[in-house]
């Protein structure tokens, strides 16, 4: 991180609290296999890289998210598709690592949903409600 210092501020220790927010412009992919899918994805660019933003603070604060519940708080639908933007992307810090593991009912039964989450971020109150497994168990896309 440099420093830009700003002048008429003395000896005051500054930083650029900006510098630790991730570039989120060209995270969402670019390319589709069709025209009509393509020109959807360009006209709704903006909005897919404020789910992937969406979707990474929520990551990066220890929560657990599946398709259901952040369409219903956040409105952020295709979140497979922006796992995939955030997991592929390179403008980011790197590459994000983003664990998923299959959602199971009372009765242990499989429900046929995922569950997105960043496995190093979970409290372990977390990791207990929701019967997240140890992270070598994990299988890691």
């Amino acid at each position: 991180m440099t420093e830009k210092k700003i002048a008429g501020l003395g000896g005051l220790p500054q930083i650029n609290a900006f510098d630790a927010i991730p570039d989120f412009t060209a995270v969402v992919h670019v390319r589709e296999n069709n025209p009509a899918s393509e020109a959807h994805l360009n006209a709704n660019r903006r909005k897919f890289t404020g789910d992937c933003a969406t979707v990474y603070s929520l990551l990066m604060k220890g929560q657990v998210i599946t398709t259901k519940s952040i369409y219903m708080q956040y409105d952020v639908s295709s979140l497979p598709r922006r796992i995939k933007d955030l997991r592929d992307g390179v403008t980011i810090v790197g590459k994000i690592h983003i664990d998923e593991q299959m959602v199971y009912d009372d009765k242990g039964n499989n429900t046929q949903n995922k569950m997105w989450f960043m496995y190093d971020k979970l409290s372990e109150e977390t990791r207990v409600k929701y019967k997240i497994e140890h992270r070598k168990k994990l299988s890691i896309k």
